[in-house]
Order: structure tokens, then C-alpha cells, then sequence
């Protein structure tokens, strides 16, 4: 496979991509907002469910210790009506010949088994409850981010429903992530290099799924072809990322995640762009406003 004669400088990605925050800051940080509000609603809400089920197993657990202490606890009601009416007139001549015993000690009281058994089935099933919802809010939402950058890249207006035209592809950009997250993670720990490389091989395959509709194979081999010869630039991209976000996470006690998250998605949407030979032709990319036009590069 030839080295793909598109290329990116990441200076100017990461330039274009605060230009194009600083023009929708305004929007890109209500999105953001609301996926972060979405986010801890539901947390709260699966918490509080998972409160009112702790509270009723925990019922359950002190009803079976008490009914179980009372049950040991119950007095002898049948009275010993029989005298004893035969005099012991033999001595005891024979000695004690039997082993001393143990006195019989109890085990401490146990929960009923059954009752722990759901307990510990309802937080199984919460929990993964609880993923799956949060997984799927999340990756709709990355879709609209993903789907709003490249608008902001194109210089296209963007409208209060964008976040959430893409989610109809939710299914094959679920399958693909699974098939990146395992594969990626094989490879990391085969030595940690073929994770590296294929992070930077299906760097693209995410937005070819979004802007393209593609399914997970096809995007994979997509982004394969797009991303060769320019692996070593994405993965010195991710690096400068990975620096840009911790400094600026630290530095502002974490308010800078707002800024900076959909900041670098704007610059991955323009080496989308670049890489699969689209470049912006508008003078206004390199100004205020972020925006320009989008052209095909010829073959």
C-alpha cells in the first residue's frame, strides 16, 4: 500500500480547531453541559435505585437475624410433671469412664442464603444497567460532537439538533468500538507497540462511520489506507493532546475539560478532512471566524 500523499501539520490542525471554538464557543459549551448534566442525572437516578434496593434487602437481612434469634430464644413451655420417686440406694461404684466432650457451640447467626443471593444479583444487574445507559448516552453524544466538528470544520451552520442526528448509526459505532477497544488492547499486550500502531491505523475509522455512514469493516479499511504514511504525525498529535489536556485540566481545576474537549475534536475533524483530501479553500479558516469552504483535493 502507497503512503497516502495527503498530510496534516498538527500546528495547524490545532490552530484551526481553537479558531473554530472561538467562533461556536458558545454552542460547543452548551453541548458539552448537557452531556455532562445528562450524565449525572442518570448516575443519580440508577443511585437512588440502587439506594431503595440496598434498603430493601437490608430489611430483609435484620427480619431474618431477628426471626432467627427468636426462634433460638424460645422458653421450654412442657413441665417435668414426673417425680423422681426411687431412692438412689446403690453407690456409684463405677468410674467415669467417658470421654470429657466439647460443649456444642453454635455457629454465629447467618443471613438467610437466598436473601443474599438477590442482593447480590440486584447489584449485579444495576451495575451493568447502569453501564449500558451511560455507555449508550455517551456515544451518542460523541457522535454529535464528532458530527458537530466536522460542520464547524466545513464551515456548515450548525443547528440546536445536530448532537443527536447521527444516532441512528449508534449500533455500528458501537460494534466498532468494541472491535477497537479489544483489538487495541491484544495489541498493547503484545508488547505495547502493535497497540500503538493500530490506534494510529483506525485513528480515522470512528469518522468515517459518522460522516460517511459506513460500517465498522469498511471504516477500518478506510481509515487504514487514509492513515497511511501519517501515523507517526497522529501519534505525535495524540501525545500534544494528551500534554494540552493535562495541563490545562490541572491548571484550571478542571474547568478547562469544557474548552479544550470539543477544541480537539474540531482539530480531529480537520485532519479527517485533510487525510481523506478534503482541505478548506476559504481565506476565513486562518481568521477569527474558524469557517471556510470545503473542496475535494484532486487524486
Amino acid at each position: 500500500m502507497a503512503p497516502s500523499s495527503n498530510k496534516f501539520e498538527i500546528g495547524t490542525v490545532l490552530g484551526q480547531g481553537w479558531n473554530g471554538f472561538k467562533s461556536n464557543w458558545l454552542y460547543l459549551l452548551g453541548v458539552v453541559l448537557i452531556i455532562f448534566m445528562v450524565l449525572i442525572a442518570v448516575g443519580t437516578f440508577m443511585g437512588g435505585f440502587q439506594a431503595v434496593g440496598q434498603a430493601y434487602f437490608g430489611e430483609q437481612f435484620r427480619n431474618s437475624f431477628v426471626n432467627e434469634i427468636q426462634s433460638d430464644t424460645k422458653p421450654d413451655t412442657k413441665p417435668d410433671t414426673k417425680p423422681d420417686t426411687k431412692p438412689d440406694t446403690k453407690p456409684d461404684t463405677k468410674p467415669d469412664t467417658k470421654p470429657e466432650t466439647k460443649p456444642e457451640t453454635k455457629p454465629g447467626k447467618q443471613p438467610d442464603p437466598k436473601i443474599a443471593d438477590g442482593f447480590i444479583l440486584f447489584e449485579v444487574i444495576s451495575y451493568v444497567v447502569q453501564q449500558i445507559i451511560s455507555q449508550l448516552i455517551v456515544q451518542i453524544f460523541l457522535m454529535g460532537l464528532m458530527f458537530i466538528s466536522l460542520k464547524i470544520a466545513r464551515g456548515e451552520p450548525l443547528n440546536n439538533f445536530d448532537v443527536f442526528a447521527k444516532w441512528r448509526k449508534i449500533g455500528w459505532f458501537i460494534l466498532l468500538a468494541i472491535i477497537m477497544q479489544v483489538c487495541i488492547l491484544l495489541g498493547y499486550l503484545l508488547l505495547i507497540v502493535p497497540g500503538i500502531i493500530l490506534t494510529c491505523s483506525w485513528f480515522l475509522a470512528p469518522w468515517y462511520i459518522v460522516d460517511q455512514d459506513m460500517k465498522p469493516v469498511q471504516a477500518i479499511k478506510a481509515s487504514m489506507a487514509a492513515t497511511h504514511g501519517s501515523k507517526a504525525q497522529i501519534f505525535v498529535f495524540g501525545l500534544v493532546s494528551f500534554c494540552i489536556v493535562l495541563v490545562g485540566v490541572c491548571g484550571t481545576c478542571c474547568f478547562g475539560y469544557f474548552v479544550l474537549i470539543p477544541m480537539l475534536f474540531i482539530a480531529k475533524a480537520h485532519i479527517y478532512l485533510a487525510l481523506t483530501g478534503e482541505t478548506v479553500v476559504s481565506s476565513k479558516t486562518d481568521n477569527e471566524t474558524g469557517e471556510g469552504a470545503v473542496a475535494k483535493n484532486p487524486a
